[in-house]
């Protein structure tokens, strides 16, 4: 139509829109909004969950300022999919981010929101750095509350606490989002290589290989080390969405990697199933750590075990965290595997890895049945691994606890 209408008009392509125009709009309006937010010296802030046609889960944070002029502005921060439960804690994590993203944390913010359960425990967990105190927040059924915040009387040393902590959960929350939106331009890529141009393939590519680089970068030490940071990994996991990012990252990991990711999991396993106990979501890393484990070689294996029991006492740890006693049954399993498939394997000659699973029956053998959280799966071989290293009386012992 536009053709016959008006032959020189050229008409814009998709990818001048999903390229050019709308990121150029958003920039315009995220400009807009910042300025706006930034004269304000109060903001309302409002957190509702919500379901779209498609049974999709949402939600979206909206902040409301009234303006010199007296005029009311509401300004959509952001709307989100939500793949995680609806907790408290949850929705409390995202309004966080949303929050410190548009740094309007330190001003004086009140919370609104309807009188579900878990919004109101969620408005009452946020706390926001520099901000006059902990919000009062009620239900819509009593406004008159929401009005202003309790201040609160606190040290300066309390407030460069508060602040300090505030500052890491924010840089937490900021890497876990950075490296989802790389994550996430990855495992796109394969279907954007196929459907575009020749002419773009080898942009395309390079941009894939960029962002592949700085994903393995955000869990080093340092740029130019190729050595996982273990505080790096710890940091990540401890929140919720930053495990579910490690679960999906790791397939996408060269080999050493993703194994030296696997043995940071290991050796700070107290820690992860300490932050995990409300969340309960390390289980969602059995998969992905299962095919690493079973590409390691055998000395590979025996310092993932080593690793995994740690100092002492930590062994006991592990046993009591349904992650820690599955991971703890893959290696094993493992270790049965490579014995039973190849008479030269080293492990059948290693001391190191006989110690370790000596070490390991002892500790099964001495843990009360009721103390020994249930695995999500028992690998089938496992009972022929025991049986390697202990007699039949102990055997059968194992067997009873095991099942």
């Amino acid at each position: 139509m536009m053709e016959a209408t008006e032959p020189r008009y050229v008409i814009p392509s998709r990818r001048y829109f999903t390229d050019t125009a709308v990121p150029a709009l958003y920039k315009q309006t995220k400009a807009e909004i910042t300025s706006s937010l930034l004269k304000a010296d109060r903001v309302a802030v409002t957190c509702d969950a919500w379901t779209s046609v498609a049974t999709e889960s949402f939600v979206t944070v909206t902040a409301h300022v009234i303006t010199d002029e007296w005029e009311l502005k509401a300004h959509v921060l952001q709307t989100r999919a939500m793949h995680e439960s609806h907790t408290g804690a949850n929705m409390a994590e995202l309004l966080s981010s949303a929050v410190n993203e548009w740094d309007i944390a330190k001003k004086e913010v009140v919370v609104v929101t309807d009188n579900a359960a878990n919004m109101v425990v969620a408005a009452q967990l946020v706390q926001f750095a520099g901000s006059l105190g902990k919000l009062t927040v009620s239900s819509v059924n009593n406004p008159r509350k929401m009005i202003d915040a309790v201040v609160t009387s606190r040290t300066d040393d309390e407030e460069k606490r508060e602040k300090q902590v505030w500052n890491k959960r924010r840089q937490i929350l900021y890497t876990v989002e950075k490296m989802y939106s790389l994550l996430l331009e990855v495992q796109d890529f394969e279907k954007r290589f196929v459907q575009a141009p020749e002419e773009d393939r080898e942009a395309l590519l390079e941009q894939h290989k960029t962002n592949t680089v700085q994903l393995c970068n955000s869990l080093r030490e340092k740029e130019w080390d190729d050595r996982v940071s273990d505080e790096q990994c710890v940091m990540i996991m401890s929140v919720r969405k930053g495990k579910r990012l490690i679960s999906r990252l790791l397939p996408l990991l060269p080999s050493p990697q993703a194994a030296a990711v696997v043995m940071a999991i290991a050796r700070n396993l107290p820690a992860l199933a300490k932050k995990d106990k409300q969340d309960q979501v390390l289980c969602w890393l059995v998969e992905p750590v299962s095919a690493v484990i079973q590409s390691l070689s055998s000395s590979a294996l025996t310092d993932l075990l080593q690793e995994l029991q740690g100092n002492e006492g930590q062994l006991a740890t592990v046993l009591h965290n349904k992650f820690g006693v599955t991971l703890l049954y893959l290696i094993l399993s493992e270790g049965e595997r490579m014995q039973s498939s190849d008479p030269n394997c080293q492990l059948m000659d290693d001391n190191r890895w006989t110690e370790l699973v000596f070490s390991v029956t002892r500790e099964l053998l001495s843990v009360p049945s009721s103390s020994l959280s249930p695995p999500l799966f028992t690998p089938p071989n496992l009972l022929s691994l025991l049986s390697r290293y202990v007699d039949r009386q102990r055997l059968e012992l194992l067997q009873d606890k095991l099942q």
